[in-house]
């Protein structure tokens, strides 16, 4: 394994709450995630008040063969609130797919 997708795993395990990612009208998996709001000098282009960016790893996903990537219109749930996928973007260590960094708003 690659020094970023151990560390990604390690960060999770460490400051990670629950989170459940949902395909519309499909399957849903249960993963650990960290969640953030983004920074009012963030709020650029589409972004606005509320969104949030959600960083996951890819081992979970892949473990239950949910289909991956997360893709917009997909839901999130984080503690009891649930938002909608905006976008989201593969985060690689190398050739070794660490996780997704995605766009939410909800």
């Amino acid at each position: 394994m690659r020094a970023l997708a151990d560390a990604r795993r390690r960060l999770l395990a460490r400051k990670g709450r629950p989170m459940t990612l949902m395909r519309l009208n499909g399957p849903s998996v249960s993963l650990i995630g960290f969640a953030r709001d983004y920074r009012p000098d963030e709020l650029v282009g589409g972004l606005a008040q509320g969104d949030v960016r959600v960083e996951i790893g890819a081992d979970e996903i892949a473990a239950s063969s949910w289909p991956a990537p997360p893709k917009k219109l997909d839901r999130i749930t984080i503690d009891g609130r649930t938002y909608t996928v905006q976008g989201a973007s593969a985060v690689y260590d190398g050739p070794t797919l660490a996780g997704y960094s995605i766009w939410a708003r909800g």
